[in-house]
């Protein structure tokens, strides 16, 4: 939202720059790999605490989570780097 203000002071508006709009899909991609992410994060404490006071071994699916934690994870922090990048550089295409 800052962001948001920050355009329209700088006088982005109508906010149709490429970049502007390739970083708002951008921050959606991201959203839509850490929303599961959050929920995974706490599956996983919770297999680890049970784990924990059980003295037993993390279960296979911990491992499973991990890996998928681990594939959404990537994409989302390339997608903020690109994110910063659009933002330092400012590519004019339209």
């Amino acid at each position: 939202l800052s962001g948001w203000e920050l355009a329209r002071t700088i006088g982005f508006f109508p906010l149709d720059e490429y970049w502007i709009v390739l970083s708002f899909y951008l921050y959606l991609f991201v959203l839509l790999c850490w929303l599961p992410v959050v929920f995974i994060l706490f599956r996983m404490r919770n297999l680890a605490r049970e784990a924990a006071m059980t003295t037993k071994a993390l279960p296979s699916e911990y491992r499973r989570l991990f890996v998928l934690w681990f594939c959404l994870g990537w994409p989302a922090l390339a997608a903020v780097v690109a994110i910063f990048v659009l933002m330092v550089w400012q590519p004019h295409v339209w």
